[in-house]
């Protein structure tokens, strides 16, 4: 992986994790001040705060997992436990944070009576979005487990995964 990339990703990752540290931050202000304001929100307020920040935390972990991740890479680490373990925290993430997506969804159809497409078009969203992120994470889970890393001293070898050479 070339350098600019590399750090670019980084860029966005920290601005990431900044981001959903701020949120996590702002999102029991505005839920208090919107229970405050709207009594009838008022039952669902703590629980949504709680599924939010669990949420957001996710992404947070989900990203320095990745921020790792481009450093073991960057420093050429073979397969190993090493480069697994970040994976297998990405993979955690990004079971838990769509796991609760969903479960707020669900209560917020069953529980407030709120539906249609309003409801019903984020929740199929978050299903398929996390689906793919979970595929794509266990397949490069998969790739590394079975394949090796190879040193590159032939120019005709492409590169791999993250621009590593690999080799079956």
């Amino acid at each position: 992986m070339s350098k600019p990339i590399s750090v670019t990703l980084r860029v966005i990752l920290v601005f990431l994790v900044v981001g959903a540290l701020w949120m996590q931050i702002q999102i029991p202000i505005w839920a208090d001040s919107l229970a405050t304001e709207f009594y009838e929100v008022e039952p669902f307020a703590t629980p949504y705060t709680v599924a939010a920040v669990v949420a957001l935390g996710c992404v947070q972990i989900a990203s320095t997992a990745a921020f790792r991740l481009l450093t073991l890479i960057r420093q050429g680490n073979s397969p190993t436990t090493k480069l697994l373990s970040p994976l297998n925290a990405i993979i955690f993430c990004v079971c838990s944070g769509t796991l609760t997506s969903i479960g707020t969804f669900i209560h917020w159809f069953t529980a407030s009576g709120v539906g249609g497409p309003s409801i019903m078009l984020p929740l199929l969203t978050v299903i398929a979005v996390g689906i793919a992120a979970l595929y794509s994470a266990i397949a490069i889970r998969k790739r590394l487990t079975t394949t090796s890393v190879s040193t590159v001293t032939d120019s005709s070898q492409e590169p791999g995964l993250f621009g590593v050479g690999f080799s079956s």
